[in-house]
């Protein structure tokens, strides 16, 4: 049975029951929209399933919405195509005849004539509405009229520009074109035909209206000419009422506030408050309104003499037959002749009170209202981003609304002040002499970019935002849609343009020609609604409520606040970092580079996508036609540049515990956005690749002239001869195990004597994770089908014990080692499929320069190797401790003294009753809600059988010596344990001596840790050109960039990429291939100071933002941060408030991990000697797979302390790479 066969049964059943009288014809249809959209036939209260359908997700075959579209279009074209040829029978009573109604149902020919049809609609564009066309172009009915009309549209692509609103009255809506969509989808994705008759059910229409919601589809999807305008309504104008009813309005007033107001003196103050709000509607009308409103009220005793010649009038009450009226009736019209005269008095304050309000108002006030017949540029939608067109003004609606009339298409729009430009003389007026450059309101002549060598001209919003004089006489204006310009516009006499823009045109009114010529000549045009203040001035702190957009309201509201101590970054040509594109509240960052600065402009250019034509084209402007380039400028104060907001709030923010040094860090990185006064500045590709050095390095001259000698060719020789190692296997020996009994329980005696020590000296040229395999084990790797067509692939991971049981799950493996008391321990094992645990790598035996170079220390051997050059080995003490620099280094906190201990009895497997897994819960619990996991969660275990799981940024606490734990077997010590990962150091091509491994190392396993000389803030201070390997143990500032970091939606540090948007100015390059260096550059890895790597919801900013009604003395709402008190840090530990690790002369293999823009390695705080939070040991975790032969590498995050240091080049080659680290 086909689908029309089913839709045509379903049909007959809902006639068969509709005949029926005694049936509820609401039940009918929603049986019927049940059968419809699901699929399911209800019949005596039970569900029959018409279709069993299995359901296959198939996440890589989505459609894109192109394709959609394009499908969809299909299928309105087929369906239309079986419309328009419908029989007029049909047409007229359309009902189900058979199963072949597709073929019956419909003629050769057209339903209707074409030329009757387009005749029909040019007839409709001219009328505008329906009304009489059924007569004039000879159609039966209203429905046959509608069809042709929908017909002739179709034909010629509505060129006519029909509107639709009168069409779809009462025939098709939102949910309409919502159920057409869906049908639509339904059909493309099963891949059936469009049915007429399902078509016309789903939406509930009659053939008449399907053609027309079709039609409108149609031009909708293909891009054509679609309109339909919401009409919106107004409250009355002064305009539409008579001179009799203006006057009533105010004499009703008066006598509102004559009956309820007993108090004289609150009376008065009342009725001047709203006199003040009901004029305020005549004052906006200017002058000429005024002079209507006072011959209106002239015109009174006019009325009055006309209705005495008409209707004599009794003088005083004598003159009535008095025998006929009770006392209370005299009473009574004495009483209203009284209250008539008040009510007379209250009518002649009005008047002078509208004219003492209008007199009141400044020069500039009266200069921003509109009236009828005035040009003026407005909005041709009501939101900030929309672009003006010109218009004129129609009708005054109210002192803050306007009707105006488009000059470009004749529609008419009622537009408030906010969304109404003047086109008068600009900025060339004198009453903005003095304070319009900043906090005004404008319009500006801005470039759309319609190609790389293509624009046009459009006019856009914005808010003026800088003295003229600090920016070569341009303004600077900060746009409603995020971007930010420099105009040039001419405000004084001898400005180009200026003569233009404030001609005098004598004996003519003004023509639209002549508006057209002097905005161009002006560039930038006032806007109607403007944040004046008490005064009549403009006050540049409200001027935020204009805009519609809340972050770029919050942005302006703080650049006005802080205006003009405001801060931009520094950003050199060349400088990378991550930006959001528009609107302002986008959430994806880009990777930009800086190549031209113009004044507080940086011009970046946005990465393409590697391989694309101009993807290392850094040149500007471009010179090439065949590249492609994104190029943009934008002020280096804004909100968008990831990290400029969270580093400007912190470096504010009075109650934080971030260091004062940290601070100064962060403020050298900005200046005063009013005192750059550079010249534009243009990079070129030359320029990008020679302004810093190769490497990072503080070589002396005579090595840096040997660096720049090195040509591209001899580079990548050493490129290629950095990887000269050979893969090798590690096989799996077939070990011969003596067959057990089945048994319930195992025991030691299940590890049949092949148990051994991971750290045993046999075990050194191979994984840790081989070495189970090595004692009797096996781990066996499944291939996963679900049994359904198309299904994805599942691999797992399989370990079969020595005496064959088989294993899924880390705790199984856990209680396995406990119950069989095996020295394997649980970092032995690993569950991770894409994990190749018998690659080893090699290298010829003449590249090994030294066999260890830990000297035993680490429990297995660190060969060092060099195959690119014959440079010297590095000059380093081994050593695996941390110790004080000198007798003045105070560590005597680092003690059993200063720790707590756990008590538990096995393997800490267990973190609810570990007490020592609970001190990093309670730490983390104290962060703020914004810095928790993922939906708030309580950390559980920060290790998952010794694999870190989440990158906690308050630190980690492991068991010590004080605790009743099995040492050897603790799930809760890992950092304290030797290094079980083999890896060797090797010679690189560009960045000194790196770290590589020899393994495949799964993701969050442990590496080693950073150790060296352990110096005071102030004495790090004083070792200048000695600081190359510094490390800050800024566990304290790593959790407070956290806090006023806001941007919350970065990685945890662990399973994906490491986010784009952590990039800092504070960077630097490579490992030391040289020690003996005499540079001054002075600069600090900073150690585990990424913006933060836990998970959380993004929050919405809480920024109360007040629109502008119309409304006198409304307030805007500002929810403002509750200052906590908070522990001093810095006062309360003084000189000792931060330590500082050197590992130049003694440290341990941490210090030869290179820097990386996309590193492969984190820094985790970890505690376990001492729980002073000044002295955590630096230890570096997997954040990815790595595979055998790859460098490990970490962002260093340098913070430039000296404005005046050289600049460091990256040489990491990742394709996020930022070419620069200082």
């Amino acid at each position: 049975m086909d689908d029309d066969d089913d839709v045509e049964n379903i049909d007959d059943e809902i006639v068969s029951d509709h005949e029926s009288d005694d049936e509820n014809p609401v039940e009918i249809v929603n049986a019927f929209m049940n059968i419809v959209q699901n699929g399911n036939h209800v019949a005596n209260g039970e569900v029959e399933i018409l279709d069993d359908v299995e359901l296959i997700v198939e996440g890589t075959n989505q459609k894109t919405e192109e394709g959609m579209i394009e499908e969809h279009k299909t299928i309105s074209n087929r369906l239309l195509s079986w419309f328009k040829r419908l029989k007029p029978e049909h047409f007229k009573d359309f009902g189900i005849g058979g199963n072949d109604y597709l073929t019956e149902y419909v003629n050769d020919e057209l339903l209707f004539p074409l030329e009757k049809c387009k005749d029909a609609s040019k007839q409709f564009k001219e009328s505008g509405s329906l009304t009489g066309l059924v007569e004039k172009c000879k159609f039966e009915n209203e429905d046959s009229l509608i069809a042709g009309i929908c017909m002739g549209i179709l034909d010629d692509n509505n060129s006519l520009d029909v509107d639709f609103s009168v069409l779809a009255e009462d025939r098709f809506d939102n949910w309409s074109i919502k159920q057409l969509e869906l049908y639509f989808n339904k059909v493309a994705a099963e891949g059936i035909d469009a049915s007429p008759l399902k078509f016309m059910q789903l939406t509930l229409s009659s053939p008449a209206n399907a053609i027309l919601l079709l039609t409108y589809y149609f031009m909708l999807t293909n891009k054509f000419t679609s309109r339909i305008e919401e009409q919106e309504s107004s409250e009355n104008s002064l305009e539409e009422l008579d001179d009799r009813e203006i006057y009533q309005r105010i004499v009703d007033a008066s006598a509102h506030h004559w009956q309820h107001n007993k108090s004289s003196v609150k009376r008065d103050a009342q009725i001047n408050r709203d006199l003040n709000e009901f004029f305020h509607e005549i004052e906006a009308t200017t002058v000429e309104m005024e002079e209507q409103f006072e011959n209106t009220v002239g015109q009174r005793s006019e009325i009055i003499s006309l209705i005495r010649e008409k209707v004599p009038r009794l003088e005083t009450p004598s003159e009535l037959n008095l025998q006929i009226m009770t006392k209370e009736a005299r009473d009574e019209l004495v009483r209203s002749r009284a209250a008539m005269e008040l009510l007379k008095n209250q009518t002649m304050n009005a008047v002078r009170e509208a004219r003492k309000v209008y007199q009141g108002k400044t020069l500039l006030e009266k200069h921003h209202a509109l009236k009828p017949g005035d040009f003026c540029m407005a909005r041709m939608l009501n939101t900030d981003t929309a672009d003006l067109k010109h218009a004129i003004v129609e009708q005054i609606l109210s002192a803050e609304k306007y009707r105006v009339k488009f000059l470009h298409n004749n529609e008419t729009a009622d537009r408030h002040v906010r969304d109404l430009a003047l086109t008068n003389h600009g900025l060339c007026s004198p009453l903005y002499n003095g304070f319009g450059d900043v906090g005004l309101r404008v319009a500006v002549c801005c470039p759309l970019n319609t190609g790389q060598y293509s624009k046009t001209w459009i006019w856009k919003t914005g808010t003026t935002a800088s003295r003229r004089s600090g920016h070569r006489g341009d303004f600077l204006v900060f746009l409603d849609d995020g971007s930010d310009v420099y105009v040039t516009a001419p405000c004084k006499a001898g400005d180009p343009g200026y003569s233009t823009v404030v001609a005098k045109k004598e004996g003519a009114p003004l023509t639209f020609q002549d508006v057209l010529t002097r905005m161009k000549a002006a560039r930038i045009a006032v806007m109607v609604g403007q944040p004046f203040g008490e005064s009549g001035r403009i006050e540049r702190q409200l001027v935020h409520r204009w805009v519609r957009e809340r972050h770029r309201s919050h942005f302006i509201k703080t650049y006005m606040k802080d205006f003009p101590e405001f801060q931009v970054l520094k950003m050199p040509i060349g400088f990378r970092t991550t930006m959001t594109k528009l609107p302002p509240d986008n959430k994806e960052k880009h990777l930009i580079t800086v190549v031209g600065l113009d004044r507080v402009f940086a011009i970046v250019r946005y990465q393409t996508p590697s391989g694309a034509p101009g993807y290392n084209c850094f040149e500007y402007p471009c010179k090439d036609s065949t590249h492609y380039h994104m190029d943009e400028h934008v002020y280096r104060g804004s909100s968008r540049i990831t990290q400029v907001s969270s580093m400007r709030e912190m470096m504010t923010q009075v109650n934080n515990n971030l260091s004062k040094r940290k601070k100064d860090q962060l403020a050298s990185q900005f200046e005063l956005s009013e005192s750059v006064k550079t010249m534009p500045q243009r990079s070129t590709n030359q320029a990008l690749q020679t302004s810093v050095p190769s490497i990072r390095t503080n070589a002396n001259k005579e090595n840096q002239v040997k660096q720049k000698a090195l040509t591209v060719a001899e580079i990548e020789k050493k490129k290629k001869n950095q990887l000269l190692f050979h893969k090798t296997v590690v096989p799996t020996p077939n070990i011969s195990k003596e067959k057990r009994a089945p048994h319930s329980q195992c025991g030691p005696d299940c590890l049949q004597k092949m148990d051994a020590n991971p750290y045993d000296a046999r075990f050194h040229t191979n994984s840790p994770l081989h070495t189970p395999l090595l004692c009797g084990w096996k781990r066996l790797k499944y291939t996963m089908h679900s049994g359904k067509k198309r299904a994805s692939v599942k691999k797992v991971i399989i370990y079969r014990a020595p005496c064959g049981k088989p294993l899924e799950k880390t705790t199984e493996i856990a209680d396995y080692l406990r119950s069989t008391r095996s020295q394997l321990t649980i970092d032995c094992f690993s569950f991770a499929p894409d994990v190749d645990t018998e690659t080893y790598i090699t290298v010829d035996q003449k590249y090994v320069r030294m066999s260890d170079i830990s000297v035993g220390l680490e429990g297995i051997p660190i060969p060092l190797v060099n195959s690119v050059d014959s440079d010297p080995n590095p000059v380093l003490e081994y050593c695996k401790r941390r110790f004080p620099y000198n007798a003045s280094v105070d560590v005597s906190s680092i003690s059993q003294d200063f720790c707590s201990g756990c008590s538990c009895d096995g393997d800490c497997s267990n973190s609810l009753t570990c007490e020592c897994q609970k001190l990093s819960a309670e730490a983390s619990d104290k962060l703020p809600k914004h810095l928790k996991f993922e939906d708030n969660k309580r950390l559980g275990s920060t290790y998952s059988q010794r694999v870190l799981t989440n990158k906690v940024i308050t630190g980690i606490y492991e068991c010590n010596d004080k605790c009743s734990c099995k040492r050897d077997a603790c799930h809760n010590r890992v950092v304290q344990n030797n290094i079980k990962y083999p890896v060797h150091i090797f010679k690189t091509a560009q960045s000194g001596w790196g770290l590589r491994a020899l393994t495949d190392i799964p993701i969050g396993a442990f590496v080693c840790t950073y150790v060296g000389a352990l110096l005071t803030n102030d004495l790090a201070e004083d070792q200048h050109g000695s600081d190359q390997y510094f490390a800050d143990l800024d566990l304290k500032d790593g959790v407070e960039m956290a806090k006023g970091d806001e941007d919350h939606e970065t990685d945890l540090g662990l399973g994906d990429e490491v986010s784009d948007g952590d990039f800092t100015e504070e960077d630097d390059n490579d490992s030391d291939d040289d020690d003996n260096n005499d540079s001054t550059v002075q600069h600090r890895v900073k150690i585990g100071n990424r913006k933060h790597e836990t998970r959380r919801n993004s929050q919405e900013d809480k920024l109360q933002h007040t629109e502008i009604n119309g409304e006198n003395g409304k307030k805007e709402e500002e929810t403002e941060k509750k200052e906590e008190p908070v522990f001093n840090w810095d006062d309360y530990f003084d000189k000792f408030a931060l330590y500082v690790v050197d590992a130049k002369n003694r440290g341990n293999l941490g210090r030869f991990l290179n820097h990386s823009c996309a590193p492969n390695c984190v820094v985790q705080h970890v505690l376990y000697d001492t729980h002073d939070l000044r002295l955590p040991w630096v230890a570096f975790f997997t954040i990815k797979t790595i595979k055998a032969g790859d460098e490990l590498t970490w962002d260093y995050q340098y913070t430039e302390l000296n404005s005046e240091t050289s600049r460091l080049s990256c040489n990491c080659g990742s394709e996020v790479c930022r070419h620069r680290l200082l």
